[in-house]
């Protein structure tokens, strides 16, 4: 599976994803791979669908993990006609600009401060904030180069001029080559989880109460820079969004034209 996986050109978390899916199956029903049966797949799922209470993203990347290692790899039509729940349509979290504010200015250490500054001014995923090298910045056209995002895809996104000058002397101090974000280790960019432990004690310390993680820097970037009124194609393009129908959950958080419209109640009866 994983040679499968490799020659698709499939990213290291689907990768992970997908080994630790099928074998959580294998190890409930102690078969062999090749002696799985349709039904076995489908008693499985249907499972999982009453016992569990997975959300829908999570039942879908399983349903498809199955099929990818039962069609692809042991060579049988599984589960072809087996429907994967619905999607929820849920609408993430979004902070205001001055939670924004709180939460950036909670913390003393500067190098912990200025990640979040970067993060939401630029709207970057945590993995692509702590991938960033020195190589990555486009000051003249003022941009930052995503190198292999989701996807692995390349895209630019906004470098904001209150983090250049600190971003120049980083670099300046690290050299062109170097994480941006440096790990306690030589060599090594700070990890996902450090990045996300910063958030949480920013969080913490701001008093936010909101059910919100570090990815929901990158939602307010979007949702502000909508309520401001940039067009939803240049934020999808910001964004990396394959689709614009991804982006346009933001318009369901905020529209610019719904800000200004008074509630009946507020007007004169």
């Amino acid at each position: 599976m994983k040679t499968e996986l490799l020659r698709r050109n499939y990213s290291k978390k689907t990768l992970k994803a997908y080994f630790l899916y099928n074998r959580a199956f294998l190890r409930s029903l102690e078969l062999n791979p090749y002696h799985v049966t349709e039904e076995n797949l489908r008693s499985y799922l249907d499972r999982i669908l009453y016992e569990k209470n997975l959300a829908s993203v999570s039942m879908r990347a399983l349903v498809q993990s199955l099929k990818f290692y039962y069609n692809n790899v042991i060579g049988i039509s599984a589960l072809l006609f087996y429907s994967s729940p619905k999607r929820e349509k849920r609408i993430p979290e979004s902070l205001s600009r001055s939670e924004v504010s709180r939460i950036l200015n909670a913390l003393e250490n500067p190098k912990h401060k200025f990640l979040l500054k970067l993060c939401y001014g630029a709207g970057l995923r945590v993995g692509e904030l702590t991938r960033l090298r020195g190589i990555d910045i486009d000051w003249e056209r003022r941009m930052i180069r995503v190198r292999q995002g989701k996807g692995k895809k390349d895209r630019f996104s906004l470098l904001p001029d209150t983090c250049r000058e600190e971003l120049a002397e980083i670099i300046s101090r690290q050299g062109q080559s170097s994480w941006i974000f440096q790990g306690m280790v030589c060599g090594k960019s700070l990890s996902v989880r450090s990045a996300e432990k910063i958030f949480s004690n920013a969080k913490e310390r701001a008093n936010i109460r909101k059910e919100v993680s570090i990815h929901d820097l990158r939602h307010a970037f979007a949702i502000h820079l909508l309520e401001s009124g940039t067009h939803i194609k240049v934020i999808q393009k910001l964004l990396g969004h394959a689709s614009v129908k991804t982006t346009e959950i933001y318009a369901r958080i905020t529209d610019p034209n719904a800000i200004r419209i008074k509630s009946p109640l507020d007007m004169d009866l």
